[in-house]
């Protein structure tokens, strides 16, 4: 930005109410500011959601918060047709041009994983060669090629996640994809959720240059689900009532959630049946507790690895900063804006510009075809300093 490198923290921005007449100034207000007391530098104004109103940017401008700002597009496969690019190149137009002047928009992006949606479906798959013809004339002879003639002065990305450009020639409006795996870890941003492993070991997370996606679920406090929601007690029993079930849209989800709070939790009212479950307080702070220690160890784990220099990963986004209804859900505010644990933790620790990061080491028992605890490693990242912003990694780290 500016000539100046930036050490990125941040989060994923969804649309604020489901019903965008019942947004207020006040609440992206609040929203903006809570994200800047909390160290973010920047939000990604997701894919799927909405281009935010002309408020949202101004308060970014002000508070010094950097915005990725994607084209709406979101997880599948879009026409190519030439009636539908008249009317989704005019889109980009109008947005680029309103948008263009705030200083808070740092970058633009083509999409939210319509790139990787490439290899999700079976039609997909089995007529690549199509599909990447018609993907290219959506995003990079359109998207990019509208972006870039309107506002040549902001970089592009052409999706989220991305091994981004083999050629990107901005004069002649040339864009062509590395079409590389876009889950990579070498080049490009990482979209990375693992909901099977110990979150809490720093081992399973990939060496990224840029994580964009990554989070944990976890239930709002149990009076949001009165307030907000209706609920009885009857739904509050536990997390596995009808009605808590209705509201969880993540397949397993809940489930997930209760495999990993018994590996960090001692505590016998944790299980999956509604008969004997936890009651709804106790497992909206379990969960919240483990919310946040998921996504704040995977957090410092990629802070850490910006002094790596093999990796240098200069940017993290989790998923995600709001809510757009009261549900188990990834965001780190709830709703109607009550902090939960995870906001407090990124407030209070993991995105804190000067870090003290702690990680067990390990070592590879070969007659037992198992690892060890072999001593502890300390990082101090420093976003304040000076080696920060000039390409290397500010701060370092000692072993014990």
């Amino acid at each position: 930005v500016n000539g100046v490198r930036v050490a990125v923290r941040g989060a994923n921005l969804v649309p604020f109410d489901s019903y965008e007449s019942r947004v207020r100034d006040d609440d992206i207000d609040y929203m903006v500011h809570a994200a800047r007391d909390a160290h973010f530098n920047m939000l990604r104004v997701w894919g799927g959601g909405i281009y935010q109103r002309d408020h949202f940017y101004e308060r970014c401008d002000e508070l010094g918060l950097l915005v990725w700002q994607e084209a709406m597009a979101a997880c599948a496969m879009l026409p190519s047709d030439r009636r539908y690019l008249r009317s989704l190149r005019a889109e980009i137009e109008q947005q680029v041009r309103r948008l263009s002047s705030h200083a808070s928009v740092a970058l633009w992006s083509g999409n939210n994983e319509n790139e990787v949606a490439l290899g999700w479906f079976n039609v997909t798959r089995q007529h690549r060669e199509t599909y990447l013809q018609m993907y290219t004339r959506v995003y990079y002879d359109t998207v990019l090629a509208t972006i870039t003639t309107i506002d040549p002065s902001r970089s592009v990305w052409p999706s989220s996640p991305s091994s981004g450009f083999a050629v990107a020639d901005r004069s002649r409006r040339l864009f062509v994809g590395a079409w590389g795996n876009g889950d990579a870890t070498t080049v490009g941003d990482v979209h990375y959720y693992n909901y099977t492993s110990d979150c809490e070991d720093w081992r399973y997370y990939p060496k990224t240059r840029f994580a964009s996606e990554f989070g944990w679920q976890a239930f709002p406090a149990a009076a949001a689900w009165v307030t907000d929601a209706g609920a009885t007690e009857s739904d509050m029993k536990s997390a596995f009532t009808p009605f808590m079930m209705h509201r969880q849209h993540h397949v397993n989800g809940t489930r997930q959630q209760v495999i990993q709070i018994s590996r960090h939790f001692s505590t016998a009212t944790v299980n999956d049946t509604e008969r004997r479950g936890a009651p709804l307080p106790l497992w909206s702070y379990l969960s919240q507790l483990q919310q946040a220690r998921c996504v704040g160890t995977e957090a410092e784990q990629y802070r850490r690895l910006r002094l790596d220099s093999s990796v240098q990963c200069h940017g993290l986004l989790f998923w995600q900063l709001n809510d757009v209804w009261t549900a188990p859900t990834w965001s780190a505010i709830e709703y109607r804006g009550r902090f939960k644990a995870l906001m407090y933790h990124a407030q209070q620790y993991f995105y804190s510009p000067l870090l003290v990061s702690a990680r067990t080491e390990y070592v590879d028992n070969s007659a037992t075809s198992r690892s060890a605890p072999n001593g502890v490693s300390v990082y101090i990242v420093n976003d304040y300093a000076p080696a920060a912003h000039s390409g290397g990694g500010g701060g370092g780290s000692r072993q014990w």
